[in-house]
């Protein structure tokens, strides 16, 4: 090519990568009309390369994650769950990532309601009087249902006989509910160092009330439900926290952990589920009774706060009782 022809060449490609308009026209005049700018298809090209990495990398992470719940019912739609909430982690959209966080314990929570022994269970030992430390000394007596559960302590019989009716089925049950009925069994009932007389249920709130920040959170964005104020606050306070990403992180890996081997744990809590047993009355005083369970064992004190419903007896009468471990829990 002549050397004048190649400078007007060089002019026109200089041109054409100056100015938008006059490269199109040209590319018309030209009568091309396949893909456009080299410039933005690299830069498309390396915006799908660069999703894709990313998109392969939390697929990883999460299968990894959720590898302790492998032959989990829905251990595939958790890993697609885990991938759309880091995705909006990415994008800094906190409610969203919220919702799809909540959406993971929310799979995990209905499988293990989906164990009818389990439902069943509860429904069995909902009237069990057990006595807890609201703050580590001091003790107050109230029964699996009102009190696990957590209601309003001053209308406990009130809230006993509508528990009643919601523990029935999966159903009925609120998503409030099923947070404190697994936090409960999963992380203290099961626990062979558990003692129903020394149960710290501050802890044991505070426990819940975390958890129940991120459905908080997530009812601000999830359809059909309409936030409260008190929703829409505490999604404003941690959403202007960037260490909230890293606190529900925490809570998820925490809940699974707590729940990774959920049909064992479930068999632990069914074998130690209330016994009703017989008993009899050795002594009885004006405060205080004790009694054998069966004749190879000592005699044992009855509970202070189960005092009442022991003190028309006498020596030698025969009752039934709840035990769990050993430990008597109830007078029926």
């Amino acid at each position: 090519m002549e050397e004048n022809k190649k400078s007007v060449l060089d002019r026109v490609l200089l041109l054409a990568q100056q100015d938008s308009e006059f490269y199109e026209e040209l590319r018309k005049k030209l009568g091309i009309t396949s893909a456009a700018n080299p410039a933005v298809i690299e830069d498309e090209r390396l915006n799908q390369i660069y999703e894709y990495c990313i998109e392969k990398i939390l697929r990883k992470q999460a299968e990894n994650f959720y590898e302790p719940l492998m032959g989990f019912p829905e251990q595939s739609l958790l890993v697609e769950d885990f991938i759309n909430m880091e995705h909006e982690r990415h994008r800094d959209r906190f409610d969203y990532y919220s919702l799809g966080l909540y959406e993971q314990i929310e799979r995990i929570l209905n499988a293990i309601f989906d164990n009818t022994d389990f439902l069943q269970a509860l429904n069995r030992i909902w009237d069990i009087t057990v006595k807890i430390a609201i703050d580590g000394k001091k003790t107050t007596t109230y029964t699996f249902g009102n009190e696990i559960w957590g209601k309003d302590k001053n209308k406990n019989e009130m809230y006993l006989t509508d528990g009643k009716k919601r523990a029935k089925s999966k159903a009925t049950l609120s998503a409030r509910d099923k947070l404190r009925i697994v936090i409960f069994f999963f992380k203290y009932y099961s626990d062979s160092k558990y003692d129903p007389y020394k149960f710290y249920y501050q802890e044991y709130d505070n426990i819940c009330n975390d958890y129940l920040s991120i459905y908080a959170c997530r009812n601000t964005v999830h359809r059909g439900t309409t936030p409260s104020e008190k929703d829409k606050a505490i999604l404003k306070e941690k959403s202007q926290k960037s260490s909230s990403y890293f606190e529900f992180n925490w809570l998820l890996t925490q809940f699974v952990w707590l729940t990774k081997d959920y049909q064992k744990t479930i068999e632990v809590i069914l074998a130690k589920l209330p016994k009703r047993t017989k008993a009899i009355v050795t002594q009885i005083y004006g405060s205080a009774a004790f009694v054998k369970i069966n004749e190879d064992t000592k005699a044992i004190s009855i509970p202070d706060f189960l005092f009442m419903k022991i003190k028309g007896h006498k020596a030698n009468d025969s009752i039934d009782v709840m035990t769990i471990d050993g430990t008597i829990v109830d007078i029926c």
